[in-house]
């Protein structure tokens, strides 16, 4: 991780605190591309962004192959009935409404909103607001990526837009890599598996005694 040292002055100062977000992001990424495990590194991500008091709760939806429904991919804070429930539809909810108008949803106050569904727990005094953001590449949509924020997360909105937006690129980068990375691993398996086959077919006792010559 690259580091520099910031001037006493300057330790609360804007220029420090974006520093410190760069800084935080680009440990994030340095382990999403050098884990072998995708759903453990983006949580260690999420779990960094808490702790450094971005968010509360994270979650990284994937959108489904039929392209109907956005399944949970990676989260924390989250009990496994609560996984089990994430699951929403395109246009369902604060999460469905950002892969549908591939625009980030913001929801200040969860306490009043129709669109907070609230799929992912009872609500707590402690969480305020909630934010969803598309994760969009080439082909359009691929997932959204959540979370709830308390009241005194140090972003306003617009930021943590941008560091969501960031978290998401990373995360789904990642999951492209590795997948590309398994698919190379299957072709060559199977190229393996082929040139194998062959040559054993050519010690086959039938073929033996097909290219024998007369005696």
């Amino acid at each position: 991780m690259f580091s520099t040292t910031i001037p006493d002055e300057c330790s609360s100062c804007s220029l420090a605190f974006a520093y410190k977000e760069i800084e935080l992001l680009y440990e994030i990424a340095v382990m999403l591309s050098s884990s072998d495990n995708v759903i453990e590194s983006v949580e260690k991500g999420m779990r960094m962004l808490k702790h450094d008091g971005y968010l509360d709760r994270c979650a990284l939806f994937l959108l489904n192959d039929d392209k109907t429904h956005l399944e949970l991919f990676a989260s924390i804070d989250l009990t496994p009935q609560q996984k089990n429930i994430a699951v929403y539809k395109i246009g369902e909810g604060a999460t469905g409404l950002a892969a549908k108008s591939a625009e980030p949803i913001v929801i200040e106050n969860i306490h009043n909103n129709i669109n907070y569904l609230n799929k992912m727990g009872a609500l707590n005094t402690s969480l305020i607001s909630y934010v969803a953001v598309p994760i969009i590449q080439n082909d359009g949509v691929v997932g959204v990526v959540s979370a709830n924020l308390g009241k005194k997360a140090p972003l306003n909105f617009d930021d943590i837009v941008r560091m969501l937006t960031i978290l998401g690129s990373l995360s789904i980068g990642s999951l492209n890599m590795h997948r590309r990375f398994d698919k190379e691993k299957e072709d060559i398996q199977e190229l393996k598996t082929y040139y194998q086959d062959e040559m054993l077919s050519e010690y086959r006792f039938e073929n033996i005694i097909g290219k024998s010559t007369v005696m």
